[in-house]
């Protein structure tokens, strides 16, 4: 039987090895599991823990630019809007921000001017 319980000390020793060997998130810090702004927790069975699973209230952001070509405006738009949505998320207690895109142009532009970090090849993320 699979149970789960909330991560302790003891488990922060194996986790951080099994990070630090993963072929998919040896950047990974472990900070990220044990983040105040997160919950982290330890599925396990009979034997020994399995996997610690990360939960935090993420706010997803779907972007529609009504004219992909106006990427002066849009870009302002997006300088000047993400600061006052930042704000009403914290307000609402999100802790991240996370969005999909299929642009290498708005992907680049959400790392270097809105500070997001990629995750993968088209996810972003961004802790506020």
């Amino acid at each position: 039987m699979i149970t789960n319980r909330p991560i302790t000390e003891t488990d922060i020793e194996p986790l951080k090895i099994s990070l630090e060997t993963s072929q998919f998130h040896k950047d990974t810090p472990i900070e990220f599991f044990t983040s105040p702004n997160a919950v982290s927790l330890v599925y396990e069975d009979e034997n020994a823990p399995i996997l610690v699973l990360r939960c935090a209230k993420s706010l997803r952001l779907d972007i529609e630019f009504l004219d992909d070509n106006d990427i002066q405006r849009n870009r302002e738009a997006m300088l000047e809007g993400l600061p006052k949505l930042i704000e009403q998320a914290k307000a609402s207690g999100y802790v991240e921000l996370v969005f999909n895109s299929s642009s290498p142009l708005l992907t680049r532009f959400a790392q270097k001017k809105l500070g997001f970090d990629l995750v993968t090849d088209n996810v972003l993320r961004k802790e506020i």
